[in-house]
């Protein structure tokens, strides 16, 4: 059945069709290659909340690449 749907004519010139699920899967798949960007405020209070607890930090922030 997901074939016959992805063969159908998209809406849109050059769309896709796409099946419940399959955006959320790309997305986490992209996530998992390439990291979630997070705000620097974000990463400042992980890295204090982190050197708090004694924790090693196991993330880069883009500075650090």
């Amino acid at each position: 059945m997901a074939g016959a749907i992805k063969a159908l004519p998209p809406a849109a010139p050059g769309g896709e069709i796409m099946l419940p699920g399959e955006r959320a899967s790309r997305a986490g798949e992209k996530r998992s290659r390439e990291g979630i960007a997070l705000p620097r405020a974000v990463l400042a209070e992980l890295a204090a909340v982190a050197a708090r607890l004694r924790v090693r930090k196991t993330w880069t922030s883009e500075e650090e690449t």
